[in-house]
């Protein structure tokens, strides 16, 4: 299981299954309902041991 933490509104979501937290499209689709604003977020990856962490940064999108 991955943790996911969202350092822009202090968040951290737990027990994320790492197929999901390995793949940025299946990582936005779980996270964009409820954060629309993540839709253009990067994501940086770290293994420790067994233990993925995603850190998520959100990304200026376009205007227009």
């Amino acid at each position: 299981m991955a943790t996911i933490s969202l350092p822009a509104n202090g968040q951290t979501l737990t027990d994320i299954p790492d197929y999901i937290a390995s793949d940025d499209q299946l990582l936005r689709d779980l996270l964009s309902p409820t954060m629309p604003d993540l839709a253009s977020a990067t994501f940086e990856r770290k293994t420790v041991g067994d233990l993925l962490t995603v850190t998520v940064s959100k990304k200026a999108g376009t205007k227009g």
